[in-house]
């Protein structure tokens, strides 16, 4: 037999580095090495007791592994041929296995243990949770080492593991707790399981268990990685277990009676309206709520919640919603440019910092499978009239310093899902800042329509589907260019343009529903009876780059571009030195200062351009300032006074 580790034991001795300890066997069988002295035998002892007493009813059978004997193997550890207890490896059947190990009772000694034993089982009681949880596919397997487990030590504590176990984003500091209806609740799930168990318990005066555990366990569709399945709950670990004598096992059910009621908590708060709420898993620009950072929440049912911003900035954006979704002026067909509005809601903030008001608004890319989306930023200039001269000077250098000065727009953020490998593609913030030429700009919409994005030549494989047609990209750019060179009720400076794309669900490679949305409009004035010119540029240039692609493409026009995505790369590398050149002279410099005013006679790219590294298909890994909107270029929570 080819015998291995188990690759999702959580708790217990494990078989690596030479240790001594369990193995599987890759076809549903689990060896576990005697324990010495008589703990081993015990063992062995309870699963014949167990599986030979014709007095435990049938249903109970399905909370413990299936026995089969014992079998002599070579030890993990090298010490040669020792007896294994041979038992049903309980996670096998489950594809990329969540698994959580509740030790269960007040105490964990059992009675005629030594002392010394004693001793040890009292100062472990109070640290016998162990865990591992998959997550979304970004960022996977979260599996906490002994000493993050060792360190759960109060009842909020507990909560907040057991919330995190049926979370997606599981290692997060607020966990969206949003897998707990399907694997806590319902008629199948560990919670109905419990009480099963429970009842059991109740009655049963065979056997005293201690020091077992609970295993809650569920795995994934194998379809869809990303929906649970299959909620499971079998106890392990039977060294020392007791005769009952009689008496029902009140230290195992006393311990099992408070799990279920932590469970059923969790489960209160979600049926009650707790919302489900966690970080938007496929937001590529703006403020992002992770690791206790103020950002926007989805629920996963459809709605976006924006924390308003400070000062009159988040008044201004839900008085422009109410403005638009009441003027009868408008013509229908311009409303499904935009969010639809839902008024605002009182939640707690991502950050911690307690109760705030949050937009409710569509979650634009819920309906999207596998969403690409590209955030792009339209407008020459992005500050708004009466602005602060601060707050002018800053959005000067930033429009100055990325393509918004001379094309009309930037792009601010991308992710694209391409073939089943790699996979998805989301260049980070660095990356993206890198893009400044019309040649760049020109890559990186290519490569949002490609089968191979992350690829220094993208093919564009997907243009005609997602940018041409009646019903595509170009298209609904037109249609929303036709409003605007009538429109004269609004101004929107600082607005981005989102153009997504999913895919099919039943064929991954194939892309479908190509579609444009308008957000951000924190800074929208009155048009005062004037088109919005600037915003109109813009968008004709945006509209000008995509029908050339579409030309390109349509005529089987090669093209190539002289500074490409790996110039990106190159140049995203130059400007984190020059940050930091310029850091080391002046403290006070900001990273915007690395392509700045010193040299703007010449194009950025001429200042910047060296030879090109090899292709490579993201950028580094960085850290975003909490308090930098990547869309407007605000300080989220630290405005300037003066900025209304």
């Amino acid at each position: 037999m080819l015998l291995k580790a188990p690759p999702h034991q959580v708790a217990g001795h494990q078989a690596a580095e030479g240790n001594l300890g369990p193995l599987v066997d890759g076809a549903g069988r689990f060896f576990k090495p005697l324990q010495d002295h008589d703990r081993g035998s015990k063992e062995v002892g309870f699963y014949r007791s167990f599986w030979s007493n014709s007095q435990l009813p049938p249903n109970v059978h399905e909370f413990f592994p299936s026995f089969y004997g014992t079998q002599l193997l070579e030890a993990s550890d090298g010490s040669g041929p020792r007896e294994h207890l041979v038992i049903d490896d309980v996670v096998s059947s489950l594809y990329r296995p969540s698994v959580i190990d509740v030790k269960i009772g007040s105490r964990t000694w059992y009675p005629g243990a030594s002392d010394e034993y004693v001793d040890k089982c009292v100062e472990k009681d109070r640290t016998s949770t162990t865990l591992q949880v998959y997550q979304s596919e970004e960022p996977g397997l979260w599996k906490p080492g002994r000493r993050w487990v060792k360190a759960i030590l109060s009842t909020d504590q507990v909560r907040s593991v057991l919330r995190a176990f049926v979370a997606s984003n599981a290692s997060s500091s607020s966990p969206d707790c949003v897998h707990a209806p399907a694997i806590f609740g319902g008629p199948t799930g560990v919670l109905a399981q419990l009480l099963e168990l429970k009842q059991w318990f109740e009655k049963q005066t065979f056997y005293h268990f201690y020091s077992t555990s609970v295993l809650l366990m569920y795995g994934r569709d194998e379809a869809d990685g990303s929906r649970p399945v299959a909620a499971s709950v079998k106890l392990v670990d039977f060294a020392h277990v007791v005769h009952g004598e009689g008496v029902i096992d009140h230290n195992f059910l006393g311990g099992l009676c408070s799990l279920i009621k932590f469970v059923e908590d969790i489960l209160e708060r979600v049926d009650g309206n707790e919302m489900l709420l966690k970080a938007p898993p496929h937001q590529v620009a703006g403020h992002q709520a992770a690791e206790g950072n103020l950002g926007p929440l989805v629920d996963g049912a459809g709605r976006f919640f924006k924390p308003l911003q400070d000062h009159d900035r988040g008044s201004k954006e839900v008085g422009f919603y109410r403005s638009f979704w009441s003027n009868s002026q408008l013509p229908p067909n311009v409303h499904r440019f935009f969010p639809s509005f839902y008024g605002t809601q009182v939640l707690e903030a991502s950050d911690g910092s307690g109760p705030r008001e949050h937009l409710v608004i569509d979650d634009v890319v819920s309906s999207l499978y596998r969403p690409s989306v590209i955030d792009v930023k339209i407008g020459s200039r992005t500050w708004y009239p009466g602005a602060s001269d601060e707050y002018v000077d800053k959005c000067v250098e930033k429009d100055r310093t990325s393509t918004s000065l001379k094309l009309g727009f930037r792009i601010s953020g991308l992710q694209v899902y391409q073939s089943e490998e790699p996979g998805l593609w989301k260049p980070g913030r660095r990356w993206v800042k890198a893009i400044l030429s019309a040649d760049q700009v020109r890559s990186v919409l290519r490569a949002f329509v490609s089968s191979n994005a992350s690829s220094s030549s993208p093919d564009c494989a997907h243009a005609p589907a997602i940018f041409g047609g009646p019903t595509g990209v170009l298209a609904q750019l037109l249609e929303l260019k036709q409003w605007f060179e009538k429109q004269t009720f609004y101004h929107f400076y600082s607005t981005s343009v989102l153009l997504m794309y999913g895919r099919d669900e039943a064929d991954g490679s194939r892309p479908v529903v190509a579609s444009v949305k308008l957000v951000d409009f924190a800074h929208v004035v009155d048009g005062e009876g004037v088109i919005d010119h600037i915003f109109l540029g813009g968008l004709c240039s945006l509209i000008k780059f995509v029908e050339d692609i579409l030309e390109s493409v349509d005529g089987n026009v090669a093209w190539t571009s002289k500074l490409g995505l790996t110039e990106i790369q190159n140049a995203c590398g130059i400007m984190e030195v020059r940050a930091e050149m310029l850091n080391a002279l002046e403290p006070a410099n900001k990273e915007c200062r690395s392509s700045s005013s010193s040299s703007v006679n010449q194009p950025p790219m001429q200042q910047l351009l060296l030879p090109a590294p090899p292709a490579v298909a993201t950028a580094p890994g960085l850290v975003i300032d909490p308090k930098m909107d990547l869309l407007s270029g605000d300080d989220y929570q630290s405005p300037s006074s003066n900025d209304i």
